[in-house]
């Protein structure tokens, strides 16, 4: 999504130079106020697409064993009401896991939720999902933005201060930080940050001078979202927090009623 603001104005700029009215100069403004148009208009799609809503469901895939419940999940994410939603598939094989990522899209279809994809820019691409969500091991957010494509949503995992303070902001939309609480949806996590270094990230993204979102995620609970809120996170993505597929529109409620 990053662009250069200073370019669709140039036309603007070199018409103020001249004054005079008519024939070239009456086609350069025509150009400069259409140029000037396209850029709110961009502006304002931008900050609607990349818009993270304050609470998220990440999808965990795991293996064939769980095909049935898991896209019980997809519908009862869709029912509620979800807009966005990270779908993980750590151990499945590529075309099992684009073969997901294209169930979750036609699903979807008809709403206006949005689907991240962990790690793979490539098949975020080939099915036409929002986004990717790269992880530290996973190819770097520049190369991603310069040579795939500029309208991928991107988002890094960080897991200390050090990443966060080196983090590429300006090729990312958002940046997730965890894991917060200690957690079991991973086979080996990361060190647990907590709320500490949850604010301490939070000012090290304001000091680079960034309103980038700043997610959390990792073992958090309906009952621990105010005060992941009230650390500095802007979004937090929860995995086993929403319970099964019959919970999660009682649970959604109540976590957007802790964080109003």
């Amino acid at each position: 999504m990053p662009y250069n603001k200073n370019t669709p104005f140039r036309a603007l700029a070199d018409f103020s130079e001249n004054r005079k009215f008519g024939g070239a100069n009456f086609v350069n403004l025509k150009l400069a106020i259409a140029a000037t148009v396209f850029v709110v208009q961009y502006r304002y799609w931008s900050f609607l697409l990349l818009s993270l809503p304050r609470i998220y469901p990440i999808l965990n895939l795991t293996d064939a064993s769980t095909r049935e419940s898991s896209k019980q999940m997809i519908h009862a994410y869709l029912d509620a009401g979800i807009d966005l939603f990270q779908v993980r598939a750590k151990g499945l094989a590529d075309r099992e896991f684009c073969s997901w990522i294209e169930f979750c899209l036609k699903e979807s279809s008809e709403t206006t939720c949005r689907v991240l994809v962990n790690d793979r820019p490539d098949i975020a691409i080939a099915t036409g999902a929002a986004g990717v969500h790269l992880g530290q091991t996973d190819l770097s957010p520049t190369l991603v933005r310069e040579n795939f494509s500029s309208q991928l949503i991107l988002g890094l995992s960080c897991h200390s201060e050090e990443q966060i303070a080196q983090a590429p902001l300006a090729s990312l939309d958002y940046v997730a930080l965890g894991p917060i609480f200690p957690t079991k949806t991973k086979a080996n996590p990361d060190p647990t940050i907590g709320l500490n270094k949850l604010s301490d990230c939070h000012e090290i993204l304001r000091a680079r001078d960034s309103d980038i979102p700043l997610v959390a995620i990792g073992g958090i609970e309906i009952s621990s979202l105010r005060r992941v809120i009230d650390h500095g996170a802007n979004s937090v993505a929860l995995i086993s927090a929403l319970g099964g597929p019959n919970e999660i529109r009682q649970r959604l409620k109540e976590a957007k009623q802790n964080v109003a």
